[in-house]
């Protein structure tokens, strides 16, 4: 958890027309969920729609630190932008849309 708290970018992994993607994303824990900005890409936003699942994956792998990889994967759904803490209202443009995602499954991995 003290992962994600720290994070402010992961990649959201999504299905599109039955084939797996990822796009790079900014993201905020917030009250259990995290928060991430739909934006790029209309299947991320139709996700939310229909309250399917994806997953949101976070990690780092600098040479001075021990690697780590968290992935977060519930059902995606639309958040109020009154929500979004000042890292992600900048990335808020038109378009776009505040999203959430309950740590419904959580894992993860730290090698040293």
């Amino acid at each position: 958890m003290t992962y994600l708290m720290l994070a402010t970018r992961g990649r959201v992994i999504y299905s599109s027309r039955g084939v797996p993607a990822a796009l790079p994303t900014r993201i905020c824990l917030v009250n259990g969920s995290l928060l991430f900005v739909g934006d790029g890409d209309d299947a991320i936003v139709a996700t939310a729609r229909r309250g399917d699942v994806l997953s949101i994956q976070v990690d780092d792998a600098s040479v001075a630190a021990p690697t780590w990889s968290v992935v977060v994967t519930g059902r995606c759904s639309f958040a109020a932008p009154e929500l979004a803490p000042a890292s992600l209202k900048s990335a808020l443009n038109p378009g776009a849309a505040l999203l959430s995602l309950p740590l419904t499954l959580l894992s993860g991995r730290r090698e040293f």
